[in-house]
């Protein structure tokens, strides 16, 4: 018997690299870009979509009361540590009888909290899978988005600039226009009450006004995010029966906040908070309003009031684009909201911070490829709009920006510390972040009110 030689190199052909790659000429390259655009694009709107299927909050009009106390004093004027706590509401100082009954309401009345109102995240982990592996569904979009892109591509522009304008509002940004809304009257506070050192703060806003998210437990071996949802929400709900939360009664938030200010202008600072659960500019204006308006009736008028807004927001424009407000609406309910607390609290400086959107943890079901290549910039773009407002108006009316550089310290990653600064949700901040967040925020109010009491003088 014969035996015959097999030359594989007559019956393999690999294909030729000019068939793979485009051919390297600028329009070559340009279509190339567009398909790797527009399948990343595609898959990010997909992830999206999962997200927000996976992270329904409660339905909005909610007022959130949390376990412990929404209002109270802090008084770090003889202490430099970072955190302090808070001293026991006393009804016989400050006139502050009043305030204990028209504000226990607010207080749980009993010692089992209410889990309907405060629920950690318990979807199925098949779907945060599905949506960590959707980036490699890129080539096969590419390839089938490729041939209709091709033969539409002036009819896809049109669609892309389309929604861009619905999302972005190109032209009001592009030629500088004002709303109308703009143009109306803000009360103007004395100028001598600019620099005065704050001794009454109010947070209002979504659920991050009253520390939705804080409420954890860590183990020795590992952060929170590798622990059992349902096991940490007991645990967590056990911690705070027996008043055992690691940072005192009450949401983080505002609570540090006070601290600070407290801390640093060295008298007490009082402070009451309140929020809406998944609630949205038009839900804290109507609800949570009228937590001011109490607060004036009862002769405690806030020195500054903090605005928390903007996720909901956004992820009700994202939700539904073409029936939720969008940009140019959202300026304007702010703006509305602003304009009625300085009617009622015409001396008040009104502080509306952004968001520590670089937070995202690693385990974070949001911070997945290539989602995060467009959720950072969308999320900074939704912040830029209170800006737009805050920069419309008077000294008064302060906007924060967060560092990004700052933001990456708090992680720590250099000295090997829990870097960690998410709730098991993967959205809220955890009590670290808030606890970072609004010291922070509490140094920049000091370091604005003391450049405006230089200024005065």
């Amino acid at each position: 018997m014969e035996s015959h030689a097999v030359d594989l190199t007559e019956t393999v052909s690999l294909p030729a690299l000019s068939s793979v790659l485009p051919p390297l000429t600028i329009r070559g390259v340009q279509k190339f870009g567009e398909d790797v655009f527009v399948a990343m694009f595609v898959i990010a709107l997909l992830q999206a979509l999962v997200a927000l299927i996976q992270y329904r909050t409660n339905p909005s009009g909610t007022l959130v009361v949390p376990p412990g106390l929404t209002f109270g004093i802090a008084n770090n004027a003889s202490n430099t540590s970072p955190l302090s706590s808070i001293e026991s509401v006393d009804t016989t100082d400050m006139n502050f009888s009043s305030a204990i009954a028209s504000l226990a309401s607010e207080v749980s009345s009993g010692t089992e909290p209410d889990n309907s109102r405060i629920k950690l995240s318990r979807d199925p982990k098949i779907l945060q899978k599905i949506n960590k592996w959707l980036f490699l569904l890129i080539p096969w979009t590419m390839e089938r988005l490729a041939f209709f892109w091709g033969r539409n591509t002036h009819v896809m522009h049109l669609a892309v600039i389309l929604a861009l304008n619905r999302f972005f509002d190109f032209p009001n940004r592009f030629w500088a226009a004002k709303e109308e809304a703009m143009t109306v009257n803000i009360a103007e506070a004395d100028p001598i009450s600019l620099g005065k050192p704050p001794e009454h703060i109010v947070v209002i806003g979504d659920s991050l006004a009253v520390g939705l998210g804080s409420v954890e437990e860590f183990t020795v071996a590992g952060n929170i995010n590798d622990m059992d949802p349902e096991t940490n929400e007991k645990a967590s709900f056990r911690k705070m029966e027996n008043n055992q939360t690691d940072s005192g009664p009450g949401p983080v938030f505002p609570r540090v906040l006070a601290e600070s200010l407290s801390r640093q202008f060295e008298q007490p600072v009082r402070w009451r908070s309140a929020g809406v659960d998944g609630g949205d500019l038009k839900w804290v204006d109507e609800l949570c309003f009228d937590v001011i308006e109490d607060e004036v009736n009862q002769k405690r008028v806030p020195d500054v009031v903090v605005i928390l807004c903007g996720p909901n927001d956004l992820k009700y424009f994202v939700s539904n684009p073409f029936q939720a407000a969008g940009p140019k609406v959202f300026r304007a309910r702010l703006l509305c909201l602003i304009k009625k607390i300085k009617e009622v609290a015409p001396n008040a400086k009104i502080v509306v911070p952004s968001f520590p959107t670089q937070m995202f943890h690693k385990k974070s079901p949001l911070n997945i490829f290539p989602l995060n290549f467009f959720l950072d910039s969308v999320i900074g773009f939704w912040d830029s709009q209170k800006k737009m407002v805050t920069d419309s108006l008077g000294d008064e009316i302060m906007y924060f920006e967060m560092n990004p550089a700052e933001i990456f310290e708090w992680h720590n990653f250099q000295d090997h510390k829990d870097p960690t600064l998410l709730a098991p949700d993967g959205v809220h901040p955890n009590a670290k972040c808030y606890d970072l967040w609004a010291t922070s925020l509490g140094t920049k109010i000091a370091t604005t009110l003391t450049e405006f009491s230089t200024t005065v003088r």
